[in-house]
Order: C-alpha cells, then sequence, then structure tokens
C-alpha cells in the first residue's frame, strides 16, 4: 500500500513540475508563432520594411504613431530631415510602415495596406467596401470573373455595408458568403 501511495505523489509532483519547467523555457503550448497572433481589440498587426530594417510583423497598440513603432522597431534617434506630418500619422491593422532612409539625409515614409492575402494569414478581419479585384480573388471560390464583378458592382452601386450586402451582385449567394464570412469584420 505505501509504494502505489509513493508512486502516486510521485506522478503527482511530475505533472506539475513538467508544465512549469516548459512554460520557464518559453515553450508554452498556449503561444503562437508571431505571424499567426489573432486579430484582438485594442491591438493592430502590421508590418515594418525598408532597406536596411529586418522585414517583420508586429502587434502593436491600435492607433499607435507611425513615430512611436519607429522608435520600437529602430531605436529612438535624430528625426531631423524625416516628414513631421508622416510621424503623426495613425497606424490600424493591416498597415505596412516602409521606411527608406535617402543619402541626403532624408527619409521617406510610406504607409499602406496589406493584401487581403497576407491579411488573412494574419488573422487580420477585411472589409468588403475597401477590397480590390485582386483581393476578392484571393479568395476561396471567388475567382477573377466574379472578383471583377463584385468591385464593378461596388462602383456602380456603392458600397455594400457588410458581407451581406455583397450578395446582391450575381453568383453571389449564401453558400458563397459562409464560405468567406471568418474573413470579414462584418458579417
Amino acid at each position: 500500500m505505501e509504494r502505489p501511495v509513493r508512486l502516486a505523489i510521485l506522478l503527482l509532483i511530475l505533472l506539475l513540475y513538467v508544465p512549469l519547467v516548459r512554460q520557464g523555457r518559453g515553450v508554452s503550448p498556449q503561444r503562437e508563432p508571431a505571424a499567426f497572433f489573432h486579430y484582438s481589440s485594442g491591438l493592430a498587426v502590421i508590418r515594418v520594411v525598408g532597406p536596411g530594417i529586418q522585414d517583420r510583423i508586429y502587434r502593436i497598440h491600435d492607433g499607435a504613431t507611425v513615430e512611436a513603432v519607429i522608435n520600437m522597431t529602430i531605436g529612438p534617434g535624430n528625426r531631423a530631415g524625416w516628414p513631421k506630418e508622416a510621424l503623426h500619422r495613425r497606424l490600424e491593422s493591416g498597415d505596412i510602415l516602409k521606411i527608406v532612409r535617402k543619402e541626403n539625409q532624408h527619409t521617406d515614409i510610406n504607409v499602406k495596406k496589406m493584401g487581403a492575402r497576407e491579411r488573412m494569414v494574419l488573422g487580420i478581419l477585411l472589409d468588403p467596401d475597401r477590397m480590390n479585384q485582386a483581393d476578392w480573388d484571393s479568395l476561396p471560390g471567388i475567382g477573377p470573373k466574379l472578383a471583377e464583378r463584385i468591385v464593378h458592382d461596388r462602383q456602380l452601386n456603392g458600397d455594400f455595408g457588410s458581407l451581406e450586402g455583397v450578395k446582391r451582385v450575381s453568383g453571389i449567394g449564401d453558400g458563397k458568403i459562409s464560405m468567406i464570412n471568418k474573413f470579414f469584420l462584418y458579417k
């Protein structure tokens, strides 16, 4: 009777100790690779690129400024020659911040949007009123012809307002909507 009790206690200690050791070494099973963080309220997922800057995905506070992200990624420093209006721009999920330092102490800062394919991989929800033809074409079940019809309809008739509004396009029904709705902001 004494041996099974010792064995049970040893097993209980191991069950408690192994997760603590794994968590201490940074291999906790709850963690996800940075490229696959999912969008959550209050946070934005952006990409920072540029010559001499490692192309990386960052998770920042929603509405953080370009300057704050630059300070976080390449460090604080002399910003003489940097466009002040660009430094104060607020970033949102799906933005790509490109920083190009010129030889004449001038720096160009550009902000553009990620394509739908990259946004879907990163778990950033799409807006049906901001997508171009290539974005629609990258969705499962939407080919180039249907993508063209969707964009053409929006140009003629105005914003969809939600994913449900896309059903006004010929070739889009409940089946297509249910296939792609997990990628969209508005259901």
